[in-house]
């Protein structure tokens, strides 16, 4: 699995870590700093689990589940 993030000072994609678990059909948004991987399509079933990305330390680390799994849906992050 392939994971790439856009750095804004190279102005050019870079590889990233790959993440936990296999997610196709993945949604990501970004809040405080972290980059969330909600929900996907594993090949066998949907996901109800999520990954944050935190970029001070480079890792994937696992994230808050979803009641229902899901995929090809949408997010966004809300400033509260």
């Amino acid at each position: 699995q392939v994971v790439e993030i856009y750095d804004p000072d190279l102005d050019k994609w870079v590889e990233g870590p790959s993440l936990n678990k296999k997610r196709s059909v993945v949604v990501c948004t970004v809040l405080a700093g972290m980059l969330y991987a909600i929900g996907g399509y594993d090949g066998e079933s949907y996901l109800q689990s999520s990954e944050l990305y935190d970029p001070e330390v480079g890792m994937w680390v696992p994230g808050p589940e979803m009641l229902v799994a899901r995929g090809r849906h949408c997010a966004c992050a809300l400033p509260y």
